[in-house]
């Protein structure tokens, strides 16, 4: 009689603790957010409130809940800095810089009800690496 031996010998994967991040993971100041909301309501709720829209005038899109994440759920924030960044305001009012991009974009999150953190989010290639979440 012969007995047979098997030995399985597997390998295991590390995965790089380069893991990408959510705008779960503190990714902005409530600082940020603050400072941001003179500059939302001077230049961008007339387009992204629904009460303060002109008549006659199309809204802007939902800055929250369904329609913004049908919008942008799992998309970066690299792409929402960029699109606020190149696009906004659509009339020409102003000419943001990338750090009030930056803080606009918080305040969005806030909105939104992401957890604040100790660091600011910056308009750098660091928001490649942050996704968009529920």
């Amino acid at each position: 009689m012969s007995i047979a031996v098997v030995v399985f010998v597997g390998t295991i994967g590390i995965v790089a603790s380069g893991a990408q991040k959510t705008v779960k993971d503190k990714v902005y100041t409530k600082e940020q957010a603050t400072k941001a909301a003179e500059q939302f309501e001077k230049f961008c709720a007339k387009c992204h409130i629904k009460e303060k829209v002109p008549e006659g005038k199309k809204p802007g899109p939902p800055l929250t809940g369904e329609e913004f994440m049908a919008n942008w759920e799992d998309r970066t924030l690299a792409e929402l800095l960029e699109n606020i960044y190149t696009t906004m305001p659509n009339d020409g009012a102003t000419t943001l810089t990338k750090e009030e991009t930056a803080d606009l974009a918080a305040l969005i999150l806030q909105m939104n009800k992401y957890p604040d953190g100790t660091e600011p989010l910056k308009y750098d290639d660091s928001a490649k690496a942050i996704t968009i979440v529920k």
